[in-house]
């Protein structure tokens, strides 16, 4: 995975590391449903690639893992600052995210734990940008859930951008919120199309900064 050691002449400039919440749905559809599509498996891949992707590169990316299921808003399990240091390490996280959604009750947290991600990189001390990106399966009609408190959450600090992005569906749900919100929600039933998405987020920021630097 590449996305993180393409450098750009902003980088040199750079006083503070970005700063990433990654907050993946560890529901019980997630476990649920993992058997018919593979959901969760390609989440717990999606977190693997990332922490393995960000390794050595910790001075410029300062990054937390957090999970969510039916039972709790924000369960940590990579700390700001405190990467996993070993394949030892990141497979402690990825048992975590597995036990969460075999163990836990029905349940959607996935707006409150948006918000509450926000929130936490936030206030997360000195970046030069902030991120969270969310993944979920987008089982949001069943909590009578909508694209609009979605992008409500994305968009609830206004120094954070955050992007959601729908590793599985249930019947055309992701694919509508995408097209509703093709900046925040990204439909990514492939795993491999994630590093470019990852990669264009990280380009938009420098051209964010750029435009905000030139007014």
């Amino acid at each position: 995975v590449d996305f993180i050691v393409e450098q750009h002449p902003v980088d040199r400039a750079l006083m503070q590391p970005k700063k990433i919440t990654f907050l993946f749905d560890t529901s019980a559809s997630m476990y649920r449903f993992n058997g018919t599509d593979g959901r969760l498996r390609r989440s717990c891949e999606a977190a693997v690639m990332l922490m393995e992707a960000l390794r050595g590169f910790e001075a410029k990316f300062d990054y937390e893992l957090l999970c969510h299921d039916g039972d709790h808003v924000a369960l940590e399990l990579v700390s700001f600052g405190k990467p996993p240091a070993d394949e030892k390490e990141r497979l402690k996280v990825v048992s975590k995210m597995v036990a969460s959604a075999q163990y836990c009750n029905s349940g959607d947290n996935t707006l409150r734990a948006i918000g509450r991600a926000c929130e936490r990189v936030a206030n997360s001390g000195p970046a030069d940008d902030r991120f969270v990106f969310a993944f979920s399966d987008a089982n949001f009609a069943r909590y009578g859930l909508t694209g609009e408190a979605l992008g409500n959450a994305l968009k609830s600090q206004p120094t954070v951008t955050a992007v959601c992005f729908f590793i599985a569906t249930f019947e055309d749900e992701a694919l509508a919120m995408a097209r509703r919100m093709p900046d925040r929600v990204k439909l990514c039933l492939e795993l491999k199309r994630l590093p470019a998405e990852l990669r264009q987020q990280f380009v938009d920021s420098v051209v964010r900064s750029g435009r905000r630097a030139a007014l």
